[in-house]
């Protein structure tokens, strides 16, 4: 191919001379800005071109908040180099922090669902004195139990949502053998589950699921037992701004039909216990929440119909925290009478008053303070008047060392009155330390026409060892009254038995 020469006219000349005078003064201003401001970035040259003039550069975007220096343009003239004056550039907004990381490891899947994952293990060790105020020695009573959990949830992207928690509890050593035994007798289920959305505020939930209603007064997962509590059930729930309200049906307890081979009953339950209602929450106010609901409970073993209906309201200004809660129960239970015979039907009468109050004072030792007073109604001799606690976490109210879990049971009838208060300080961080003191009474006279249950004293620290474990330390005295004396059978010598444990749980979980 024939080599093609480019020959340079005296325009051409002119044109490139002109090209690298203007490239000089860019030059120059550059450096002179650089020189200036020693953080600005050196930007490069424009490339020579050969037709004039020379096209001008867009003024570079700042990458960092503090504002940039930016070059002047090249000049539209040559007779006149000098840059022209330019405005400074506001300096860019920061971007906010990014939300905070799931509580659990999720993961990412195609077309907009996730998967999370959950764990936990939590060994405990139990020490005590035999629970029956005689006395024995401590180390016939002690041993080690252990709760495991391993759960998994779907999100879909369209909103819909599965969750499966299988649980293990177990006492150390339960299995006999560690080849011969693998039965796992507390291998269940906790949770499996079905969400459906009906809307954007609506949300259908079936299967086997934890509940718990504001306090968990009534109705709660009862964390601390190493089994928890949760229920198969239906629930609907409905979310819009500060105010949330649900509706549900559980069934407790379901007698075997006779050929079923659709499901299994393990037990032969030969009556169904079925709990349900309506509950609702709200916040009015910065400073005010309420809770309110209405529980029904049908057990067909005592021809049982018990309603339940009461209301929560708490207070919060600066470091004041209050509540005040009450309910009432009414309805009908058939019941033998104390002397034998065949069961009447009862008319049930009973309820529940509670108030707490409390100021956090902060400082360096993170100080609060709390006192508190509960009536459950109780009547001798007419257990139709005793308040029934249906499904509550009672471990968050009554001691911890659970003397008054099931109230009918526990004060035979009687009802419980219980006053105290609480200190808590927090020393050093992660450290949480409470001490809590009970004064238990009957609502009504017992044998011999006392009323004195006894006094508990509760000395408990939680300590955040690693992210993910926790460690507690629970001690616990209780010193019992001379109605607890006669309840339990106890012989009169004088002198009763204290009753001491220690709880030394280790939670870890992801």
């Amino acid at each position: 191919m024939p080599r093609i020469a480019h020959r340079r006219s005296g325009a051409a000349a002119a044109a490139a001379l002109v090209s690298a005078s203007l490239f000089a003064t860019a030059t120059a201003t550059a450096t002179a800005a650089s020189a200036q401001v020693p953080d600005a970035p050196a930007v490069p040259p424009p490339a020579p071109v050969d037709v004039a003039p020379p096209p001008v550069p867009s003024a570079p975007v700042p990458e960092a908040p503090a504002p940039a220096v930016p070059l002047a343009p090249p000049p539209a003239e040559l007779a006149a180099p000098a840059p022209a004056p330019v405005a400074p550039v506001a300096p860019v907004a920061v971007a906010p922090a990014p939300p905070a990381a799931p509580a659990h490891p999720t993961l990412a899947l195609d077309g907009g669902h996730t998967l999370t994952l959950d764990g936990q293990i939590r060994p405990r060790l139990v020490g005590h004195l035999g629970r029956d105020f005689v006395g024995r020695k401590a180390a016939d009573q002690l041993y080690v139990t252990q709760r495991a959990r391993l759960g998994v949830a779907f999100e879909s992207a369209a909103g819909l949502g599965l969750t499966f928690r299988l649980q293990d509890v177990r006492a150390w050593g339960e299995e006999t053998h560690p080849l011969n035994d693998f039965q796992a007798d507390g291998f269940d289920a906790h949770e499996a589950h079905l969400r459906v959305p009906l809307g954007e505020s609506l949300k259908l939930t079936l299967g086997r699921q934890e509940i718990v209603f504001d306090n968990q007064r009534l109705v709660g997962n009862v964390n601390w037992r190493q089994s928890g509590q949760s229920f198969d059930a239906g629930r609907l729930t409905l979310k819009s701004g500060g105010f949330d309200a649900d509706a549900f049906l559980a069934v407790v307890s379901e007698s075997a039909t006779k050929g079923n081979v659709d499901a299994h009953f393990p037990k032969p339950v030969t009556d169904d216990v079925l709990f349900g209602g309506l509950h609702a929450h709200g916040k009015p106010s910065a400073n005010v929440e309420l809770g309110g609901g209405y529980y029904l409970r049908k057990n067909d073993a005592v021809n049982e119909l018990r309603h339940t209906a009461g209301l929560l309201g708490q207070f919060v200004s600066g470091g004041f925290k209050g509540s005040v809660e009450g309910y009432y129960q009414a309805g009908s239970v058939d019941l033998a009478p104390a002397a034998g015979g065949a069961a009447e039907e009862k008319t049930i009468s009973a309820w529940l008053a509670a108030v707490r109050a409390g100021y956090d004072f902060g400082g360096t030792l993170g100080t609060a303070f709390q006192v508190f007073g509960e009536a459950l109604s109780g009547k001798a001799g007419e257990p139709e008047k005793t308040f029934d606690t249906l499904y509550a976490t009672n471990h968050m109210y009554y001691g911890e060392l659970d003397y008054f879990l099931g109230i009918a049971k526990d004060t035979a009838g009687l009802g419980l009155m219980d006053v105290g208060a609480r200190l808590g300080l927090s020393p050093v961080g992660g450290l949480r330390t409470t001490l809590d003191y009970h004064l238990f009474r009957s609502m009504d006279k017992g044998p011999g026409d006392k009323s004195d249950f006894g006094q508990e004293i509760d000395v408990k620290a939680d300590w955040k060892a690693l992210p993910g474990v926790n460690v507690g330390l629970l001690y616990g005295v209780f010193l019992p009254g001379e109605l607890m004396q006669g309840l339990k059978g106890i012989v009169d010598d004088g002198d009763l038995t204290a009753e001491h444990a220690l709880y030394l749980t280790t939670d870890a979980s992801f």
